[in-house]
This record gives structure tokens, C-alpha cells and sequence, in this order.
């Protein structure tokens, strides 16, 4: 079975940056509960508008778009100062295909069909959330996710019904991508100057919201 398909990407690159970002968002909280000095994250300080406030401690994780729906409806005000405003893996993976992945190929964000395989329908959710939208755009950064079980339906109805019976393949790797296209870059066009480098995907959202999730 061959789907068509321009690259798979392995999201363990959104599981990494999602715990890098939400360490050092906690750590931010809790030098700055404690008076110490230390700036806050830079995008989730652009993303509250404020250069001096990273929410409250102690920090709760938002990588779970049920609880952060749970929290939003029963407690409000109260606990969503204290979620992280770190997006999730899938967020993350969102961000950098359709903001950094994008540029760096050429590519228009919405001709780019960005499919995600999780293993939560709350996922489906999240994906649909106008928090996730290509900054200045209508477009999603997640078009469509599916879960595990859907994938599965989707193997039974082409007649495998065990993964081992698929030929194996490697995933893309998207820090590969990215490193193909700058050097292709370099070559055509020269070094790359500072001004025009790839921008950071966002990785935070507006503090005390879903947008915490991704």
C-alpha cells in the first residue's frame, strides 16, 4: 500500500522541544515567584504582551487538550493562570511544518496538508482550535488528525491487519529537511544574512488560555 504522501515526519522532534520549552517556562515561573532575575521565555512573553510576567506557580502541564477543556470550563480564571503555556507535541510539530518547514522549502502553508496520528480524540479537538492557525492566516496548522484505532481501520480496510505485514520504512527527518534546504539556499543565493533567516516557529501561546495546549 503506497499513500501519497510527501514526507512522514517522526514527532519525537515535538515531543523534545515541547519538554525543553516547558522546563524552561517553569523555571522562569519559579525564579520569578521566588524574586529572583531572569527574563521569561521570549515568545510566551510576546504572546502575553508583557516582558515581565510568565504566569502563575505552581505550573500545570498543557499537553492534554481534555484537561485543558476541563479546566476551562469548571475552574476558569482560577487554574488557567497556572497551566503552561508550552504547546503540545502535536502544536509544536504543527508550527514547525507550517511556519519553519514551509519557508525553508518554498512551500505555500495552504497548500501543505499536515495530517497527525495520535493516540487521543481530544486531539481532534485541539487541531481544530482557532489557537492553532498559521500567525495571520486562516490556516490550520493540523488540517485533519487521526487516531491509532482510525489508522488501524484504515490497515484492515486495504487488507493488513497487522502493522508487521507492512514493509518497513525510515521517517524524514525534519531537521534533515530543514539543513537540506539552507544549504540549497546557501548555494544558490550565498550565505544567509541574520535579517533573513527562518523566524521561530511559535511554540507558546497566550498565557491563562487553551492556547497552553497545542
Amino acid at each position: 500500500m503506497h499513500l501519497s504522501v510527501a514526507l512522514v515526519l517522526d514527532i519525537g522532534l515535538g515531543n523534545a522541544l515541547a519538554l525543553t520549552e516547558a522546563a524552561t517556562e517553569f523555571v522562569q515561573r519559579y525564579r520569578q515567584a521566588r524574586g529572583h532575575s531572569g527574563a521569561p521565555p521570549p515568545a510566551a512573553a510576546a504572546a502575553n504582551g508583557s516582558s515581565s510576567s510568565v504566569g502563575s506557580v505552581p505550573v500545570l502541564a498543557s499537553a492534554c487538550p481534555g484537561w485543558v477543556c476541563y479546566a476551562e470550563k469548571t475552574h476558569g480564571s482560577y487554574i488557567l493562570p497556572h497551566i503552561s503555556t508550552t504547546r503540545s507535541p502535536q502544536g509544536i510539530m504543527g508550527a514547525l511544518v507550517k511556519q519553519l518547514l514551509a519557508q525553508a522549502k518554498g512551500w505555500d502553508p495552504a497548500q501543505i496538508y499536515h495530517v497527525t496520528v495520535m493516540p487521543c480524540y481530544d486531539k481532534k479537538l485541539e487541531a481544530s482550535r482557532d489557537d492553532f492557525l498559521v500567525p495571520g492566516t486562516s490556516i490550520a496548522e493540523v488540517d485533519s488528525c487521526l487516531t491509532t484505532g482510525e489508522v488501524q481501520e484504515l490497515l484492515d480496510k486495504y487488507g493488513f491487519k497487522n502493522l508487521a505485514d507492512i514493509p518497513g520504512g525510515r521517517c524524514d527527518g525534519l531537521m534533515q529537511q530543514l539543513q537540506q534546504s539552507h544549504l540549497q539556499q546557501q548555494q544558490q543565493q550565498g550565505p544567509v544574512l541574520p535579517e533573513t533567516r527562518l523566524p521561530e516557529p511559535v511554540m507558546h501561546s497566550q498565557i491563562g488560555s487553551s492556547g497552553g495546549y497545542a
